[in-house]
């Protein structure tokens, strides 16, 4: 077992509010099991965003989606996905008029296709999940 230097002895430095304050900082950073990965993170989000200044896009989630797609509508489609758990999902398009071709997916990958009538799990086969 090692000694310990009694408090008394240690100089006015070593006894100040700042040098315990950085002991116990520096003692949790070497203990500390996520300051890593977050430097990491930080780093990679900095350099994303350096390489997506010098290609000349001023926003990293630019995904450039316009405003009719956010909204579901595209093309004269209306697009719903629903999910039903953690691997269950489901995706149709629906005509705006009501009429035409009706689509239908889910996590198959399967996609289906029905005419005049909403598209479901038993609709004729459009094309298989690859």
């Amino acid at each position: 077992m090692t000694d310990v230097a009694p408090f008394e002895s240690l100089s006015a430095t070593e006894r100040s509010r700042s040098w315990r304050l950085r002991f116990r900082l520096r003692e949790w950073l070497a203990r500390s099991l996520v300051v890593v990965p977050i430097l990491y993170i930080v780093g990679a989000l900095a350099l994303a965003e350096a390489v997506s200044a010098l290609e000349g896009d001023h926003d990293l989630l630019n995904l450039k989606i316009d405003a009719e797609t956010a909204r579901g509508v595209s093309n004269g489609y209306i697009f719903k996905l629903k999910s039903g758990g953690e691997r269950n999902w489901m995706f149709d398009a629906r005509p705006m008029s009501g009429r035409g071709r009706f689509y239908y997916c889910d996590e198959t990958g399967t996609i289906r296709v029905a005419t005049g009538t909403p598209a479901h799990q038993e609709s004729p086969v459009l094309r298989e999940s690859p």
